[in-house]
């Protein structure tokens, strides 16, 4: 029988997994929001320290619409989203991201369509 590095039966290291984030994720979550103006938009850093009690209130707000994203049980990623967009009257969702965030590819993946450029940003949109 071969020896997995983990144990002879050992199966697949398991894949992400999402669960609510909660007021304890918020400092994981800020080191992320600083971690990618720095690396992605380091231009926008002054601004965005700048309204950085706006951007926490913003998730503090809207805690029950953002989940933590978890590989071996630590945290590797985060979002805020609105699943009830649809319901509350959207007709469709729009989304920017920059072109260097490595997280476009998972919009595309999601069902979002590109539909255009605004300077550094690349501009989808989906159908709730």
């Amino acid at each position: 029988m071969d020896e997995a590095p983990n144990g002879p039966l050992a199966g697949p290291p398991a894949g992400p997994t999402l669960r609510p984030a909660t007021a304890a994720d918020l400092p994981f979550i800020l080191r992320g929001e600083r971690s990618y103006i720095r690396e992605i938009e380091p231009a926008a850093e002054a601004g965005w320290t700048n309204a950085l009690d706006r951007n926490l209130q913003l998730w503090v707000d809207n805690l029950e619409r953002a989940a933590i994203v978890e590989v071996a049980g630590e945290p590797v990623g985060y979002y805020l989203w609105m699943p009830d967009a649809g319901a509350r009257g959207a007709a469709r969702l729009l989304l920017g991201v920059h072109r260097d965030n490595p997280a476009r590819l998972l919009y595309e993946q999601s069902g979002f369509t590109f539909t255009g450029t605004d300077g550094g940003y690349l501009n989808y949109q989906a159908m709730p």
